[in-house]
């Protein structure tokens, strides 16, 4: 039985001047071959050829919010699996991230989200040196970094929430911040893990500055 029988996974992406995407997928495939990937994408981002992806592409741009939001939609109501994991068009990953998303799925307790990426340049993040899943609820503005995996009804409770879509009619950004912040006002547990199981590698961000990060402690 695979982990991603019981996880549902959505990327999104947008236009990059170098584009990201492709090699993301294909860092994915590496390490979980199996499984669907939904892809919901800003009009003009780069499309991705392969077996077992669908490619959903925007007609009007809809910010990356948004795009986040229409993603969770889109799979809460065709996928049943009581997983979701939407993440972003620029992460590399190495082969911890199957046993990371088996030990999130594993977890017997409440949560809001794992996080799939552990940033190292957020100074609350990068200063951390005990290893393993970390437990640190951080809200507006400190979360940095957007591969949150949730169980189903998590992200019925998010898109339900009055904070929440406020923000959708606000913002057309900020992912990490709102969500995290969301969840933070909800009482639910957030986990991050030292070493991060992906690292960014986008030189141009989706929101068009420029940028370089990466996982903490990540090595492929």
């Amino acid at each position: 039985m695979s982990i991603l029988d019981s996880i549902a996974i959505g990327i999104i992406t947008a236009p990059r001047e170098i584009p990201t995407l492709p090699h993301s997928v294909r860092s994915l495939r590496k390490y979980l071959p199996e499984g669907w990937l939904n892809i919901f994408s800003e009009p003009g981002a780069v499309e991705v050829d392969g077996g077992a992806i669908n490619v959903f592409i925007h007609r009007h741009k809809q910010g990356a919010l948004r795009n986040y939001d229409l993603a969770l939609s889109y799979i809460l109501e065709r996928s049943g699996k009581p997983y979701i994991w939407v993440t972003e068009d620029d992460y590399l990953y190495n082969a911890d991230i199957e046993q990371r998303l088996k030990e999130a799925v594993e977890y017997d307790k409440e949560f809001g989200y794992f996080n799939l990426f552990t940033n190292s340049n957020n100074p609350i993040l990068g200063n951390q040196t005990d290893k393993g899943w970390l437990h640190l609820d951080l809200g507006w503005p400190d979360a940095w970094g957007v591969s949150y995996l949730f169980r189903r009804e998590i992200v019925l409770r998010i898109r339900q929430d009055e904070f929440y879509r406020e923000c959708l009619t606000t913002h057309d950004r900020n992912i990490d911040a709102v969500v995290s912040e969301t969840l933070k006002r909800m009482g639910l547990a957030m986990f991050y893990h030292n070493p991060s199981p992906s690292c960014t590698f986008g030189i141009t961000s989706t929101l068009g500055h420029a940028c370089k990060t990466d996982g903490l402690n990540f090595k492929l």
